[in-house]
């Protein structure tokens, strides 16, 4: 992947976005669909999808605790950052192509993507395209990925039984 090229940068252009970002997106994301809260997450042998409550906007803000399990994998799997949409309603993510809405965060900055994130939904996905997650304004996001990151994220969460529903 060209990450090289777009390592120091947070806002994607178009072109960045269409020749490494969309094709992770979707590679977890059914195609074809602009609203990643109406797109299913595609079957991925493997992977596990868990619903996590309590959560706000900002992953690292509001679960501090999953921080770095998500890390230590990111790391293992030599995945240098993770792409990040802020979606709008009332936006074709991909017909109205807009910068501002879609960045690269690379795993040293992400200080400043939980400055710049605000309060809007959102979307956070490896760069390899194998995990995402959907963060609601419901207090509540959804996340479909490999076993073990499941597993290592869903170790870090207190009375677990009462945080998501296993799927």
């Amino acid at each position: 992947m060209e990450f090289d090229k777009i390592k120091d940068t947070l806002e994607l252009s178009q072109d960045q976005y269409a020749l490494i970002a969309k094709p992770a997106r979707f590679n977890i994301f059914k195609p074809g669909y602009p609203d990643p809260f109406g797109t299913p997450f595609k079957h991925i042998e493997g992977n596990q999808r868990i619903i996590l409550f309590n959560t706000g906007y900002g992953f690292f803000s509001s679960t501090p605790d999953l921080q770095q399990p998500l890390l230590d994998y990111m790391k293992k799997n030599n995945e240098p950052g993770f792409f990040y949409s802020f979606i709008d309603e009332n936006e074709n993510l991909e017909k109205d192509y807009d910068p501002k809405y879609h960045l690269f965060v690379p795993n040293s900055k992400i200080d400043i993507y939980e400055r710049e994130m605000g309060p809007l939904e959102n979307i956070v996905y490896s760069v390899n395209g194998n995990w995402a997650f959907t963060f609601s304004y419901e207090d509540h996001c959804l996340f479909s990925g490999p076993r073990a990151l499941s597993n290592a994220l869903m170790e870090r969460i207190p009375d677990l039984q009462d945080h998501h529903v296993p799927g």
